[in-house]
């Protein structure tokens, strides 16, 4: 539990070291070479976890990427921990946001710009960003890689997945589909076309 209290928020360390073993039945095998690159810190894909009813709405794309679970039903947004939310719609706003917060995500995180093959120490792993900032619906999206390789993610409060929006396993969340339709209650679909980058994640 963190000590720094901001905005009446904590944030928990999820219980990314407890081993599962993955349901792989039926998931497409593909050459290990198509995937990207690991460093080490990856979480294991535990989608029951996330998904779990008391779960569920304590953790949007942000905190899921960043493998944190809030104390409160909220949706964390990137800079809210260090008391400096992003203030534009942009990859640059939201990413200099979230590396603010680094030192109060669960034991502390650094998170510096990286590249799809990047590596990096054994408590270290990939995040990725887009955003959809056209039309009624704008919004920004985070994916984070496995550690079997695939990338997964997390829409609000909804559920936790590692399948893109064509219902395909995410080998790269650079090149997977990410329009995800039409949302009635914004009459506007969401496509997060614009590509926002990679982030190297590393645990204190």
């Amino acid at each position: 539990m963190l000590s720094h209290v901001p905005y009446e928020l904590r944030v928990l360390e999820s219980q990314e070291d407890i081993k599962v073993l993955e349901a792989e039945s039926g998931m497409d095998r593909v050459f290990v070479s198509a995937l990207l690159p690991k460093s080490g810190g990856e979480a294991v894909y535990n989608p029951s976890y996330w998904n779990d009813s008391s779960r569920i709405r304590k953790a949007n794309c942000y905190a899921y990427a960043m493998d944190v679970i809030c104390a409160n039903e909220i949706k964390l947004q990137p800079g809210s921990l260090a008391g400096a939310t992003y203030k534009k719609l942009t990859a640059a706003s939201i990413i200099a946001a979230a590396k603010k917060d680094g030192p109060y995500l669960g034991n502390g995180r650094t998170i510096r710009n990286s590249s799809k093959n990047d590596t990096s120490t054994s408590k270290s792993y990939k995040v990725a960003l887009v955003l959809d900032t056209s039309g009624n619906l704008t919004d920004y999206h985070w994916y984070t890689q496995n550690s079997n390789g695939y990338w997964s993610h997390k829409q609000g409060w909804g559920s936790a997945t590692n399948l893109d929006a064509s219902g395909n396993y995410i080998i790269d969340p650079r090149t997977c589909n990410r329009n995800y339709g039409y949302f009635s209650d914004a009459h506007d679909t969401l496509n997060y076309s614009k590509w926002g980058g990679y982030l190297m994640v590393t645990r204190k």
